[in-house]
């Protein structure tokens, strides 16, 4: 569509009204786009809005691990149209070029359905005080004008139902028996900032906890390692990266 609101509201509409599993929808530019804590997002014509529908089933694994399964298929896409060399997943939801963001997901559940929305700079990046921001186009500037977000989108979709697919035959105990770690926490993992990475969290009250990123538990909350060698887990909160100044 032309424009919109914002494509997970349009979303969590389709989804009750009868909207099934793989259903994507793509807007050329959102009015009222939101990111995560209720931040809202400077959103241009020519940038990537879309959202698409998971149905979570009963037996399916637990559902905390769709953040993993949206940002591997985000990484991945962005991988294969950017020609830096340090994309990489900021826990719990964007996609990084440096210590610049790139893109983000929001994830909102209703019911058994969860709907995945993505927001990515292609053409051109907001300006938020305090933040340092990228587009793709900045990283591929050869061919920047080919960019298209309609194909973005389709290449996207790919890497979703492909990691999706993961998500669920990772719970397949006949061939899992002796594997007990889900390997999209590992391909999560093997796309983000590395292990040791001094992070900052700050929680719902804005207190940070600074510490070192150290993985994540089995429900894809992050592992944090403090100072006095204990492992913190965190399930919500906002992360910045801890870049060291040079002296």
């Amino acid at each position: 569509m032309e424009q919109t609101g914002s494509t997970n509201s349009d979303m969590l509409k389709h989804a009750a009204n009868g909207g099934r599993e793989g259903d994507w929808l793509r807007a050329e530019r959102q009015l009222s786009g939101r990111g995560r804590l209720g931040r809202e997002w400077q959103e241009e014509t020519g940038n990537l809005y879309a959202s698409t529908i998971i149905t979570v089933a009963p037996d399916d694994p637990p559902a905390t691990l769709l953040a993993m399964v949206a940002g591997i298929a985000f990484a991945k896409t962005v991988i294969d149209y950017s020609t830096a060399q340090s994309v990489l997943l900021k826990w719990p939801n964007d996609v990084m070029v440096g210590a610049a963001k790139m893109g983000g997901i929001l994830l909102e559940r209703q019911g058994d359905a969860v709907i995945a929305g993505f927001g990515l700079n292609i053409h051109s990046a907001p300006n938020i005080a305090g933040r340092e921001t990228v587009a793709l186009a900045d990283v591929r500037p050869v061919d920047a004008q080919s960019l298209d977000a309609a194909l973005v989108c389709e290449k996207l979709a790919f890497y979703f139902s492909d990691t999706l697919r993961l998500w669920r035959d990772s719970d397949d105990g006949e061939k899992n028996a002796t594997n007990t770690r889900n390997p999209v926490l590992d391909s999560w993992c093997a796309l983000a900032h590395p292990i040791g990475t001094k992070v900052s969290v700050s929680d719902v009250h804005g207190k940070p906890i600074e510490g070192q990123f150290a993985g994540l538990d089995d429900d894809g909350a992050m592992r944090l390692l403090g100072a006095d060698g204990n492992i913190a887990i965190i399930r919500a909160g906002d992360v910045s990266l801890i870049v060291d100044k040079e002296e």
